[in-house]
């Protein structure tokens, strides 16, 4: 999925800014009171699927990056971009037609092929919430709900190592992929926390996505149809983020005789 291979350069350099920070974080302090601040983070996430999803994939992780705004009430809005891997494609039996009576790929010149599958996919979501403290004097700290509107896409990766095989072959590797997007609503609730200091800033939690999506493919060779159902997409898991928080210090006072 060459269109998002992009956000790995954009999360790592994410990543590395926020370690860059934590390294050399100067004496900012929140105190006691809530502050009005913009939020860069990068977040890892473990998902179980369910719904249409779990027929076809097992277990995925997705790394991304997000921004999110958080103002003096604690409210929050942003948006996010997440890349989504997955080892475990439980629809393999879609390249059977073209496999062996010993289920082997044969490639161009008669040798045997390795053929690996994947999941593959990406997400983005608008978002908005709220903090809600629940203990301690760090009034930025707290209870942290988020809900999403955006888009998830997701399809089977074919990946033929080394060696040609006639029927995966450039376009004819669309017809197997089953490429899978649609509308996606994404929920979030865990714990946000912002040190004193901000040297250390993270939120962790449960998230969980719902997605209404159709194939995007004109033709599916194993079925030899173009496949038409609606499908429900679901997520579940847990993730993980690191916080660059930008927030913007007073000026300092400069006294002259």
């Amino acid at each position: 999925m060459k269109s998002i291979k992009p956000l790995f350069t954009i999360t790592i350099s994410a990543f590395a800014l926020i370690i860059s920070t934590f390294a050399n974080a100067q004496s900012i302090n929140v105190r006691d009171s809530s502050v009005s601040l913009s939020m860069i983070n990068v977040h890892y996430a473990f998902y179980v699927p369910s719904g249409d999803l779990k027929t076809r994939f097992g277990n995925s992780i997705e790394i991304g990056t997000g921004f999110l705004r958080k103002t003096k009430s604690n409210y929050l809005w942003g948006a996010e971009i997440n890349y989504l891997s997955g080892s475990e494609v439980k629809e393999n039996y879609i390249l059977d037609s073209i496999k062996t009576n010993r289920g082997q790929f044969i490639t161009y010149e008669g040798r045997f092929a390795d053929v690996r599958t994947s999941e593959r996919g990406f997400s983005a979501y608008a978002q908005a919430g709220k903090i809600f403290p629940i203990f301690g004097s760090n009034k930025n700290n707290g209870i942290m709900a988020l809900v999403g509107v955006g888009f998830l896409q997701h399809k089977i990766n074919i990946e033929v190592l080394e060696e040609n095989v006639s029927a995966l072959n450039g376009d004819y590797r669309k017809g197997y992929d089953r490429l899978t997007n649609g509308i996606s609503f994404n929920q979030f609730i865990g714990y946000h926390y912002l040190s004193r200091r901000l040297r250390f800033n993270m939120y962790a939690g449960l998230d969980f996505s719902q997605s209404l999506t159709k194939s995007r493919r004109d033709w599916d060779y194993f079925e030899k149809r173009k496949l038409t159902e609606s499908r429900v997409d679901k997520l579940n898991g847990f993730k993980v983020a690191l916080i660059l928080p930008l927030y913007q210090r007073k000026p300092k006072e400069f006294y002259y005789r």
